[in-house]
């Protein structure tokens, strides 16, 4: 194992970093798999695999070997195209390359001397912090979950201040964080109808994510309101404050204070884009008016199958390409009027025979045919700018054996890596029939994250929440 000296200045980071080759990797808050060491308290990062890794990202570089220079030659910008292997001295393109050490190194036509490299089996390894320097990503390390983070573009404000908000976070305030729940499982008083010292006691002791609220907390529009407001100021960190209001069958606020009627969107199918727009500018208008941020819609599942009870008329279409132009017009009426929205239930629930709240739900086609089904409008609503994407609890026996929700192929792999979704990916409910015989209150949390899954729909009560 040879080293050289081909030191830039260390990419932004005033943390300490953390041994790489025993614990986690991310590319913009994606846990990603790269060949890796530590190597006297600094991380290095096998060449290749990092190319890989930022394909189709802001940070993207080619890598190519030159074997009659000698030179391993970098560019910013363009994409990387595997090869068999590395070039070696004689510029035979084999697995077992040359020792880095022999090589001149370029990047972006500018010949660098002062990045270190090892050479480990035959293939080479970069220090992560230098490379970012020289190509322009950003490397941090968060010593709690003990993982080195690369984001491939500087970070916004916002990135910074959720960083900064998150460093004097204790790691209980760090994990009650990862929960959306009833406020009834906090306060331990249901229903809760209001915020008062119970609930700022639990607020205080229990900091979820964010609250879901049933028909069942709503009582009239005042109170509603109040109660919203109160929970928000009870709150060092602003709550996620969810409701599932689609329209039709599924409405726990139309149909309890009264606001604006939306029929199921299944009966505004042949009406246009611009009706399932207004459709989901008015739900969003009405839900921000009483203090919710956030709605569990649009439904992104296509009622391809008429035996399917559990979606029906919630979907917008039974048509996959029409489902996916008004999902993707919902999209903008839900963000238009400053309303997170939802796609789900990825990857679809549309075709199945089960109902994923009494029973393990199987989807039966192969994983070919919901990426030319299935997933059209759950890609239309991401390239739209969704925020969220809630994951069912479906079982794609093509892909996996456990349903989507504990899949790491299927959560990762698929919807983040395939279909590019970077904003939040959350569960649907853990104690739905679907998800809970796989373990445990805490068990399930536990595959569900370890999938990619944040935050956790976890509708029980407190007892269940503090395991």
């Amino acid at each position: 194992m040879c080293c050289l000296l081909l030191g830039a200045a260390p990419v932004f980071s005033l943390a300490a970093e953390v041994n790489l080759s025993s614990q986690n990797l991310t590319v913009d808050g994606v846990a990603v798999d790269c060949e890796k060491y530590n190597i006297d308290g600094y991380n290095y990062v096998k060449l290749r695999d990092l190319a890989c890794l930022l394909n189709g990202t802001a940070a993207q570089f080619s890598v190519s070997w030159d074997g009659t220079t000698r030179t391993v030659i970098m560019k910013s910008g363009e994409a990387y195209t595997p090869v068999g292997g590395e070039l070696s001295f004689d510029g035979v393109d084999k697995a077992d390359t040359a020792n880095p050490s022999s090589h001149r190194l370029l990047i972006n036509g500018v010949e660098r001397t002062d990045l270190t490299v090892w050479n480990i089996g035959g293939y080479n390894y970069f220090k992560l912090r230098e490379l970012g320097e020289a190509l322009s990503f950003a490397v941090d390390y968060d010593g709690s979950t003990r993982t080195a983070q690369i984001f491939t573009a500087a970070p916004d404000k916002y990135t910074l201040r959720a960083r900064e908000i998150c460093a004097g976070m204790t790691d209980t305030e760090k994990i009650y964080q990862l929960f959306v729940v009833y406020p009834d499982a906090i306060t331990g008083v249901s229903p809760t109808y209001n915020a008062g010292e119970a609930t700022r006691t639990a607020i205080q002791t229990m900091p979820v994510g964010g609250f879901v609220y049933s028909a069942e907390n709503l009582q009239n529009v005042s109170q509603a309101t109040a109660m919203i407001q109160g929970q928000q100021s009870f709150s060092t960190i602003p709550l996620l404050t969810c409701v599932d209001e689609e329209g039709g069958t599924v409405t726990r606020v139309m149909s309890t204070l009264g606001t604006t009627w939306v029929d199921a969107m299944f009966s505004y199918r042949n009406d246009g884009n611009l009706v399932a727009y207004s459709n989901a500018a008015t739900i969003a208008s009405d839900l921000a008016g009483l203090g919710f941020n956030t709605d569990f819609a649009p439904v992104a599942d296509v009622w391809s199958n008429s035996a399917n009870t559990v979606i029906g008329t919630r979907a917008y279409s039974d048509d996959y390409e029409q489902a996916a132009e008004l999902v993707a017009a919902a999209v903008h009426g839900f963000r238009d009027n400053n309303v997170i929205c939802t796609l789900k239930h990825f990857p679809g629930h549309g075709d199945t025979a089960q109902d994923s709240h009494y029973s393990t739900a199987i989807v039966t086609k192969t994983k070919a045919q919901l990426e030319e089904q299935e997933f059209l409008p759950f890609r239309a609503g991401i390239d739209n700018g969704a925020d969220m994407v809630m994951i069912g609890h479906l079982v794609v026996s093509d892909i996996d054996d456990v349903p989507a929700t504990f899949s790491y192929e299927i959560v990762t792999n698929i919807l983040r890596g395939e279909l590019g979704f970077n904003g939040v990916v959350i569960t649907d409910s853990l104690m739905m029939a679907g998800a809970t015989g796989y373990g445990s209150a805490g068990q399930i949390c536990v595959l569900a994250l370890q999938a990619g899954c944040e935050p956790l729909v976890f509708l029980a009560g407190p007892g269940d929440l503090t395991q």
